[in-house]
């Protein structure tokens, strides 16, 4: 279990974001309801990776896709997106993503980051890693990105 101040915000915070799902239509309250009972489970197991309504929404109980939600994002709030199939990588970045990938899908006992969670949100929240990393970490930098595009 989360201590006491993160179990509230874990709370009050999912609450609120399954409130904006059920009133944009994305889901039902019974879905909600549901899936609220399993984030109140995966607290009480001590699973923080687990505990969140998007996740069990969109993965546990597959009543939410990812495309609705990037959707109403976009036509409802004019979000802008990054298109990610241009950008270019070093090779050796490629190749070390690659072999971590690999180890990861080998590994039974790896979950897989939860929605809006990234390793390098991690690690400028444990104050490794470089500079601009943890800038971008820090400031949403896909968020500064859309904007700009949206302008």
């Amino acid at each position: 279990m989360p201590p006491a101040p993160y179990r509230n915000l874990l709370l009050r915070s999912n609450r609120y974001l399954g409130a904006a799902l059920v009133e944009t239509d994305l889901v039902g309250i019974p879905e909600l309801e549901t899936a609220t009972e399993r984030l109140l489970e995966a607290a009480a197991a001590g699973q923080p990776r687990r505990c969140n309504v998007l996740g069990i929404l969109a993965y546990d109980l597959k009543v939410l896709k990812e495309e609705d939600v990037l959707l109403h994002l976009v036509e409802e709030h004019a979000a802008g997106l990054v298109d990610l199939r241009d950008v270019e990588l070093a090779d050796d970045l490629k190749q070390t993503l690659a072999s971590a990938i690999k180890r990861n899908r080998a590994r039974k006992d790896v979950e897989p980051i939860a929605p809006g969670r990234s390793r390098q949100r991690e690690r400028a929240a444990a104050g490794s890693g470089n500079r601009r990393s943890a800038r971008h970490a820090q400031t949403g930098g896909v968020r500064r990105w859309a904007r700009a595009a949206r302008d």
